[in-house]
């Protein structure tokens, strides 16, 4: 499980290994950590979506 904080709320989900270990990785090589990143994936897909 990974969680997200942010201002809002806490977010909870469940990952594949294969995801969190990509994540990990990510977080490694920009010297940052999963949250950010998957904050950052996640914020990229809504923006995408909904053409914000």
């Amino acid at each position: 499980m990974i969680s997200i904080e942010s201002e809002e709320e806490l977010l909870s989900v469940y990952l594949p290994r294969e995801i969190k270990d990509w994540l990990k990785k990510e977080a490694e090589e920009k010297g940052t950590n999963m949250q950010e990143v998957a904050g950052d994936v996640i914020e990229e897909v809504y923006k995408r979506n909904t053409k914000f």
